[in-house]
């Protein structure tokens, strides 16, 4: 059910996540010596403090950071029940966050949220205290997370690196059982793929997507070969003239697809079209 929050181990030990929020986000959880980091929030407050509570409880462990892999509210509006903490984002993220543009679209979002959905209440968008511009390091007593700024997905995507049991959290620059997201205004599709083919070639065996069930590291590829489908038939279409209507999207996963993929085809020939 959404919103149920379960502790889901990605390895023996140290990397938690809840992946049963498909439509909301993962929240994850990296365990080190002394204190605990939570990445990502959902959409939710409930879950988010439904999380929090499971961590504190189970693992004694108080939280020091919460992370942001992006700026789009299914990963943010939670953070109420995180407030107390330094919250961390790229520098870019924060810059999505305070533009007038994206700030725009994104209290819309909230506040029609609100009006909606029953779950919603004490949403809101609360910005980071803590920004980088490539890459910040969290150590504690030999254990030690990577966050690095990205790109991709959003201008400001990051991932989360834990590199004990190499574990990566990618946020939404994977989607598992769910058609991907791939039209924010400051999408960048090549960068997508260039840092996606750089994370195949890291020492990592378990991937945490931002939506869906946890990855082994085999399994990227078959996203990796999804965006370069999409991206050739594009530039297909736009090298041939064609009109965007006459184009079919590659399938990937069903759910949502059929929200989520005109958008996908929309966003990517417009982009290479103003490359042409």
């Amino acid at each position: 059910m959404e919103n149920d929050i379960e502790l889901e181990f990605v390895t023996d030990y140290h990397c938690i996540v809840n992946t049963n929020n498909i439509r909301s986000g993962n929240i994850g959880a990296i365990l080190l010596h002394n204190f605990a980091c939570i990445i990502d929030t959902t959409t939710y407050l409930i879950t988010a403090k439904k999380f929090r509570e499971k961590i504190e409880k189970k693992f004694k462990l108080p939280i020091k950071f919460l992370i942001y892999t992006h700026y789009h509210g299914d990963h943010i509006f939670g953070a109420s029940a995180f407030r107390d903490l330094a919250i961390i984002s790229s520098k870019q993220t924060l810059r999505n966050l305070t533009s007038v543009e994206t700030l725009k679209s994104i209290e819309e979002w909230k506040n029609n949220l609100i009006k909606e959905d029953s779950f919603a209440k004490g949403i809101e968008i609360v910005l980071p205290s803590i920004c980088f511009l490539d890459k910040l390091l969290i150590k504690d007593e030999g254990l030690e997370i990577e966050i690095n700024h990205c790109g991709g997905h959003t201008s400001g995507s990051t991932y989360v690196y834990f590199p004990k049991e190499k574990v990566i959290y990618t946020g939404d620059l994977i989607f598992e059982d769910i058609y991907p997201y791939a039209g924010d205004p400051t999408c960048n599709p090549d960068v997508w793929i260039t840092q996606l083919e750089k994370i195949q070639n890291m020492d990592i065996e378990k991937i945490v997507p931002g939506h869906g069930p946890i990855l082994e590291k085999r399994e990227l590829n078959k996203h990796i070969i999804f965006f370069k489908s999409l991206r050739a038939l594009v530039r297909e279409a736009i090298r041939k003239n064609l009109p965007i209507d006459t184009m079919i999207p590659p399938d990937f996963f069903e759910f949502e697809a059929d929200i989520w993929k005109p958008i996908a085809v929309e966003y990517w020939y417009n982009f290479y079209r103003r490359q042409k």
